[in-house]
């Protein structure tokens, strides 16, 4: 994270630092932050690492306002050019550095499509607008399970920057009405600390309304985030009180601030609703930190203020910005389970990036360019840059060392990475063959056809390749309005009105069994999409965080049952993922949520009966792993296997139990993309499986037609 590098200044005997010390508590506050949030994306622990984030947030604010407050009260001024120049300064020859290297490697790691996709999250990421471009890749549904990107960690750059685009010219105008009231320092001080308290207020209020009505998008929202900047600033325009505070009180406040950061680390999940409240337990936390340390260090924090946790919080940012990339990239082209080998040489690798971007990108590249901002002269800053050439060739060996480390390791990683041999499969891959011509059926021809999946050793010619799979495999009939299919029209229809009606009742799964149908009872059949993506279609409650998208839901289901009873088809199909089997909104898990499923299912096949339809209910294909992710240039096609998810069995179970309650029949789809031992490949024949983790390619969609027409005619 972008912030003034600090350093301690002297003393007094008192513990009181002068005016315009530095703090080394800070430092270690930073170093702290952005070791949590290493730890967390490389390991997964400690499970709130996370809020390191948010930790750097206060600091930012308080640091960044500190320095405006003091320019302002020493100059009577404050210059946007000089402020935005140290932004610069501090922030893109790193940053770019990190960004350039990183979707460099991605078209040597990865296949065109998702390389392309780093491509565009770079360019936005050097427009400091990441922040939107996860927010609004996250709300597309067909994103969904998608690969992550190795610069997503640049969207909190993003929110920190569109802050101070407002925050100094608030800060100018309010202090500027304040001078010509004749408002005193400390009167200034108060007027902006009430203009802060308000944005911090309101700030806060919206990323409650907005984290519960959309928190996939709240997590990146900058307005969801400006009041962790904010309190940082309020910090820093109060700050002079605060140096008042006694030392039991200081050290009371210090020790409480670090038993809350030490909480918030241990026991915030992803599952806590994030921004809001709970990143109000960091924040707060960080900022009695903060203001325990105003008046001059405290006893026995040296785990704060020692000269390693000094170097690691200057060296901070350069941290954040190479650790992603390192744990994405290095992750993506050495799939290996063996963390003991893997953890270790991701955090040398980080360290060692981020000690060369540090030492010979970051700190010379921002005395640099301050020094020719400030000289006026390019020229000049030149000559006298030329008298250091020592020290030049050590920071150009330095640049040049970065990029050959980044460069060897994809090579590494693929003489490292060795294909699974067949033997050591759990569970043998080949299935009993037909004996003779007669007992060869379309299944048996598509098991034999996993099973040489399952054992191949290197990549076909796929087609689609992966370098345009979701593109080229998404199913045309989203394009006809399927997706989100619109029951007052005539759209998601495809046949004759004359012939009988059979209908496709379900979530976007649904939609990419429509290929399917339509090719198998296309000449007979009107077949009609009921389909909603991400609206299952069973009664069951599902936790969503889209604004308003659950009643939208549950309207859809309402009105399509209405108009299915009245419209009676001769045929029901219905399908929905086993995905958000874990998501259902009871919390319940295990026989509970088996029983949920089941009840669910049996409630809307009895819903439906008064259409006198045949009701089929269709397994959704097991989820799995994400093609574009799974997939490199030096993977192998074991490195795409998976195994039928325990998601997928349970559902199944229960759905079974309900249709034969009911009266009704289900195609159990499983073989048709899983072995007998239950392992899944990601491509039949040379046709890729799935474009995601969920939903099938049009290409497998069709080469379905006949085992799906014998499910059908079966029983």
């Amino acid at each position: 994270m972008a912030q003034p590098t600090l350093t301690k200044n002297s003393s007094s005997k008192a513990g009181k630092n002068s005016a315009h010390s530095k703090r080394l508590d800070v430092q270690g506050l930073r170093a702290i932050a952005v070791l949590a949030v290493v730890a967390n994306h490389m390991t997964g622990y400690p499970a709130g690492g996370f809020v390191g984030v948010d930790i750097f947030f206060v600091i930012s604010g308080f640091v960044i306002t500190l320095g405006l407050l003091r320019e302002h009260e020493t100059t009577g001024r404050l210059s946007f050019r000089d402020f935005y120049m140290r932004r610069i300064a501090r922030i893109l020859p790193a940053g770019i550095l990190a960004i350039l290297v990183t979707v460099t490697l991605g078209y040597f790691a990865f296949f065109t499509e998702r390389a392309n996709g780093i491509l565009q999250d770079g360019l936005w990421a050097m427009l400091f607008s990441a922040n939107w471009r996860f927010a609004l890749t996250g709300t597309d549904y067909w994103a969904e399970d998608a690969p992550i990107s190795p610069l997503q960690h640049y969207w909190s750059l993003g929110v920190e920057e569109q802050y101070y685009f407002v925050w100094p010219l608030v800060l100018v105008l309010v202090l500027g009405f304040a001078v010509k009231a004749g408002a005193s320092v400390a009167a200034r001080r108060v007027t902006l600390a009430a203009v802060l308290a308000v944005i911090v207020g309101a700030s806060f209020v919206w990323a409650l309304t907005e984290t519960r009505d959309n928190a996939a998008w709240a997590y990146f929202s900058t307005p969801s985030r400006v009041w962790e900047l904010g309190v940082g600033a309020l910090l820093a325009v109060l700050n002079p009180l605060f140096k008042r505070l006694g030392y039991v009180s200081a050290s009371i406040l210090g020790w409480v601030g670090v038993a809350g950061i030490t909480a918030s680390l241990a026991i915030i999940a992803k599952s806590f609703t994030f921004p809001a409240p709970w990143a109000a337990l960091p924040v707060i936390s960080t900022a009695l930190v903060i203001v325990a340390g105003a008046g001059g260090e405290i006893a026995r924090f040296r785990f704060l203020t020692n000269k390693v946790s000094a170097y690691i919080g200057n060296a901070s940012y350069s941290l954040y910005l190479w650790h992603f990339p390192v744990i994405i990239l290095l992750g993506s082209v050495w799939p290996s389970d063996d963390v003991l080998v893997v953890w270790p040489v991701m955090l040398v690798l980080t360290a060692f990036l981020a000690w060369v971007s540090y030492e010979y990108v970051e700190k010379p590249s921002q005395t640099r360019l301050m020094d020719m901002y400030k000289a006026g002269n390019w020229r000049g800053a030149k000559r006298r840059r030329n008298t250091t050439g020592g020290w030049e060739r050590w920071q150009r060996l330095g640049l040049a060392a970065l990029f050959v480390a980044a460069a060897v390791v994809v090579p590494l990683a693929l003489q490292y990475h060795k294909p699974v041999e067949v033997a050591a499969l759990p569970v043998a891959v080949g299935t009993a063959k037909p004996t003779t011509p007669a007992a060869v059926t379309y299944a048996t021809r598509l098991s034999a056809q996993i099973d040489s999946a399952l054992s191949a050793s290197t990549w076909p010619e796929l087609s689609p390749s992966f370098n345009n799979i979701l593109a080229e495999g998404k199913p045309d009939e989203d394009s006809a309005g399927c997706g989100n299919t619109d029951l007052g029209k005539p759209n998601c229809v495809f046949g004759t009105e004359k012939a009988q009606t059979v209908v496709v009742f379900g979530d976007s799964t649904g939609i990419t069994l429509l290929p399917t149908v339509r090719a198998a009872l296309g000449e007979t059949y009107n077949v009609r999409g009921m389909t909603k993506a991400g609206c299952v279609m069973l009664n069951v409650d599902i936790k969503d965080d889209r604004p308003g998208f659950l009643d939208e839901c549950a309207s859809f289901k309402s009105a399509a049952i209405d108009q299915i009873n009245r419209s009676k088809p001769a045929l029901v199909l219905m399908t929905n993922t086993s995905g958000v089997y874990g998501q259902l909104a009871s919390g319940a898990t295990g026989s509970v949520a088996a029983k949920e499923w089941r009840d669910g299912t049996e409630s809307m096949i009895k819903a439906l009966a008064p259409s006198g339809a045949k009701i089929v209910v269709v397994t959704a294909p097991p989820s799995g792993k994400v093609p574009s992710e799974c997939a490199t240039r030096t993977s192998t096609p074991r490195d795409c296997m998976y195994q039928i998810p325990k998601s997928f069995l349970e559902t199944a179970t229960a759905m079974k139990a309900a249709t034969d309650a009911a009266g009704a029949k289900l195609v159990d789809t499983r073989s048709w993309f899983c072995n007998s031992g239950g392992y899944c490949p990601a491509f039949v024949g040379t046709t890729p499986v799935k474009r995601d983790a969920v939903h099938t390619t049009k290409q497998y969609a069709a080469q379905l037609v006949p085992v799906f027409q014998d499910a059908l005619a079966a029983g």
